[in-house]
């Protein structure tokens, strides 16, 4: 691949996660209340929406689909190497861009559900973390971690 000459293999995973930068305060200041619906709308979906299907994919159903064939019937907070490795892996290939953070915070929920056994402690610290990285980009304008 002659595009891929110039970049390292980490380079180019992490070219995969970049994300737009779209500050809709900037871009949408000719109407600033659609602007602040959009950005209303885009806060909604990263404080709730987002951590409650990330996590009854993730930890809900995935880690346990890993387990067993019947993964229904494994107790939500069981876990094995291999679900842990799915569980921490999948997201570092979502967020390729923040690889380490991505790391260490998912590791640090799994460590929260084998824990707590509770998927709404999981759905909560998503949560909060994701209203708290929404702030800081909108306090600091660094746009392109939302």
């Amino acid at each position: 691949m002659p595009f891929l000459a110039d970049k390292t293999s980490i380079e180019w995973f992490k070219t995969l996660g970049q994300r737009s930068a779209f500050n809709p305060l900037d871009e949408l200041r000719a109407q600033p209340a659609l602007a602040y619906a959009f950005l209303a709308v885009r806060l909604l979906g990263l404080a709730i929406v987002v951590p409650i299907i990330e996590e009854f994919f993730l930890r809900g159903f995935l880690m346990r689909f890993v387990m067993a064939e019947r993964w229904w019937e494994v107790p939500f907070g069981n876990v094995t190497r291999l679900a842990i490795i799915i569980g921490t892996g999948l997201p570092i290939l979502m967020h390729p861009q923040e690889a380490v953070a991505a790391l260490v915070w998912f590791s640090a929920v799994t460590w929260l559900m084998t824990r707590t056994r509770s998927i709404w402690d999981c759905i909560l610290a998503h949560a909060v973390t994701n209203l708290l990285l929404g702030i800081y980009v909108i306090s600091t304008g660094n746009w392109w971690l939302m």
